[in-house]
């Protein structure tokens, strides 16, 4: 019986130092700081973003117009910058993106699609005349 009685004691003590005594799961994943170079040697330096594709040219006779020209819409001026891409200033944007701001659009059939800042507006080109929420464009250059 006391063969019994010392068994648990000693089991019992195994148990318990084994639970508490080890290092824990949290130490061996720290990452340790990083040191700093030494003086003296080249920084280091972030690998390079990969470039963009630039945006193909614009397949549809009207949407060729449409690229590269400067429009007055309501408040804001326009540059249609590539096929893709449409340069917005002034208006509400002025105060959020002074310098303007690079937004995306689309050309299918004559419609235009512009998405800037979660807002999507829609208008029209007939090669000629910018249409856009109801607001008649005013070409400012091609």
């Amino acid at each position: 019986m006391k063969r019994i009685a010392y068994f648990s004691i000693l089991m019992a003590f195994v148990l318990v130092l084994g639970a508490c005594g080890g290092k824990s799961d949290s130490d061996k994943t720290k990452i340790p700081p990083p040191t700093p170079p030494a003086p003296g040697a080249p920084a280091a330096t972030a690998p390079a973003a990969a470039p963009s594709a630039p945006a193909g040219p614009a397949k549809d006779a009207l949407h060729q117009k449409l690229v590269g020209s400067h429009w007055m819409v309501g408040d804001f001026d326009v540059t249609f910058q590539d096929s893709e891409s449409v340069l917005l200033k002034g208006g509400p944007l002025a105060q959020a993106a002074p310098n303007g701001l690079k937004a995306k659009y689309s050309y299918e059939n004559g419609i235009i699609k512009v998405t800037a800042m979660g807002t999507t507006k829609t208008g029209t080109w007939d090669g000629d005349k910018l249409v856009v929420d109801g607001k008649t464009g005013e070409r400012q250059s091609q």
